[in-house]
Formats: C-alpha cells, structure tokens, sequence
C-alpha cells in the first residue's frame, strides 16, 4: 500500500514509521501543503493522512485536500484520513473531500489513529 503522510510535526512522522515497522507499505512523508500537492501530482497513493495546521505558513491542510479533490477519479486515493486535533480544521477538509465520495474519516493523532492506519495497511 502507498501511503502519503502529510504533517509538519517530525516526532508523528517518526511514529507512523515506528508504528508501520513490519509492514508492507510505501509511506511518502510530506511537511508541507505544497509538498503533498506535489507528490499526489506525480503519484497515485491508496491512503492519504493529513493534517490542518501546518506551522507558520499560510497553507493548510485544506489546500492539500482541495487539491486531492480536484485529481481525476483515476488518480484519487481510496481513503483520506484526517488527524488533525483542530476539529474546523478537520470539518474544513472533509468538506472538500465529501462531494468527491472519497472514503474520509477523522481521527486526531494518537495511538488509536496509528492503529487504524496499521489496520489499513495490513488488510488493505
């Protein structure tokens, strides 16, 4: 499974990683908006992680979910997962991912995020 995993936080990255060892994936880290734009522009991914607030910058994770919104069908992800803790951040994203019918949740960083994204990468 490819995985991109978009947070401006090293220490979650680091703990995606350490969650995933063992598994059979292809995780993609990204810290910025622009850099998950750029990466879905040349590849396609099964599951998509984002998160809102993303440092001092003006983007978001919504500008990285707009633009998941806007890919052909052909070029969409399976599922999107939200794990901000800012719930309007994550009501902000889901509301440009909700018309596309792209399977969505949310779920703030945590253990119990880390697990579902394992159980998504194990099952598929």
């Amino acid at each position: 499974m490819k995985v991109l995993f978009l947070d401006d936080d090293r220490i979650r990255h680091d703990a995606l990683d350490e969650s995933l060892s063992g598994c059979t994936s292809e995780v993609w880290h990204v810290y910025s908006a622009e850099d998950a734009i750029q990466a879905i522009g040349t590849q396609r991914f099964d599951l998509i992680c984002l998160d809102f607030d993303l440092g001092t910058g003006a983007s978001n994770g919504s500008v990285a979910a707009k633009a998941i919104a806007n890919l052909s069908e052909d070029r969409r992800p399976d599922r999107v997962l939200l794990h901000t803790h800012n719930r309007d951040g994550a009501m902000s994203m889901a509301s440009h991912l909700k018309p596309t019918g792209i399977w969505q949740r949310w779920y703030p960083f945590g253990t119990t995020f880390l697990q579902i994204v394992k159980s998504l990468v194990e099952w598929g």
